[in-house]
């Protein structure tokens, strides 16, 4: 049985996997998406300005990265490692505890692209 991989990495890899299938535009409509996130994936956090925190945000150039990351509590809600998809650089919620990632798998695997290999290799690591 293969080890069951880190939560950055089953998230990065799933992301690369769907930019690499052309998958950005779903992406960033969806995933920068507080309510979406909220409502695919049970992400509840809520940032130093008590708004709510998608899955992924956009860090442009001059936005402060560090205060970003912060939930209303202080604490990261997000990696502190940005990921960089079709050239704008992300930065990816933290938290993901079995059923953020259950739920996530089912959006990437049954409802954007089912088809894909690389799906079926991050959930054998996810097991």
């Amino acid at each position: 049985m293969a080890d069951r991989i880190n939560n950055k990495e089953f998230v990065f890899r799933c992301l690369k996997a769907l930019e690499t299938h052309g998958k950005v535009e779903e992406i960033h409509t969806l995933l920068t998406n507080p309510i979406i996130s909220e409502n695919l994936f049970g992400v509840t956090w809520q940032n130093n300005e008590n708004e709510k925190c998608p899955i992924l945000k956009a860090v442009l150039q001059g936005m402060d990265k560090e205060v970003m990351q912060k939930a209303s509590n202080g604490k990261d809600v997000y990696y502190p490692e940005l990921i960089n998809l079709d050239g704008v650089n992300y930065l990816v919620y933290n938290n993901w505890i079995d059923d953020v990632r259950k739920k996530f798998l089912k959006w990437t695997k049954n409802i954007i692209f089912p088809e894909l290999e690389e799906i079926e290799e991050i959930i054998k690591g996810s097991n």
